[in-house]
């Protein structure tokens, strides 16, 4: 497990979000870690990147910010009526890169059931809850405890959508974090759940957060 290797990032824009619940740095440096690694990569015009699990839109908007080739972005998130008009504030924001996006408000496993998003991404960037509902307790605000535990899908289920939205060749960053007083290692999961499907690239290691980088077979 490699360390980060940059200082505290600046941040590109004053992004609109919910009161009582306020994206993390790990959100800007997830967005910057794939694109340090995109700058080195051709960039086809019809490529499609989708934010999984995208909240107010930070880490697919970060992303095109700093990755300025990209243009086709997908946002989907369950909490639409808590997120959506924070995401529509930001993009508004975004608006001088002229950007192709779209927004869903679902459970992204429905995405997965639908032959229409089978392969389709080149690029999935995710930073989807951290905990399992039994490993902790849970807010009493519906937002911060959907926003960190894994309640509306389990982290199996967000490895089954990932295999259905990945392109052939494709990318994901997803974010995990263990909790190992309860003896979770969420690399060993996600190598399990793969089985053979996709490779795990690396693991980075994002102020003790886990960066895992994965490659659809």
């Amino acid at each position: 497990m490699s360390e980060f290797p940059w200082d505290a990032p600046r941040f590109t824009c004053d992004y609109s979000q919910p009161a009582i619940y306020r994206f993390s740095l790990d959100s800007i440096l997830l967005a910057k870690a794939a694109a340090r690694d995109f700058r080195a990569r051709p960039w086809a015009p019809e490529a499609r990147v989708l934010d999984l699990c995208a909240g107010a839109g930070v880490v697919g908007l970060e992303f095109a910010f700093l990755e300025p080739r990209a243009k086709r972005f997908d946002f989907v998130e369950v909490q639409e009526s808590e997120y959506l008009s924070h995401f529509e504030a930001n993009l508004e924001k975004a608006e001088p890169l002229g950007l192709e996006a779209r927004w869903f408000g679902v459970n992204h496993t429905e995405l997965a059931h639908a032959e229409e998003f089978r392969g389709l991404y080149d690029l999935v960037l995710c930073n989807p809850p951290y905990f399992e509902p039994d490993r902790g307790l849970i807010p009493p605000d519906p937002l911060k405890a959907r926003s960190r535990f894994f309640i509306d899908a389990s982290f199996g289920d967000l490895v089954e959508s990932l295999m259905h939205l990945m392109k052939s060749g494709g990318l994901a960053y997803v974010l995990t974090r263990d909790q190992k007083d309860h003896g979770d290692d969420r690399t060993r999961e996600l190598e399990r759940g793969l089985a053979g499907r996709a490779r795990l690239l690396r693991t980075e290691d994002l102020r003790g957060t886990c960066l895992q980088v994965l490659e659809k077979i």
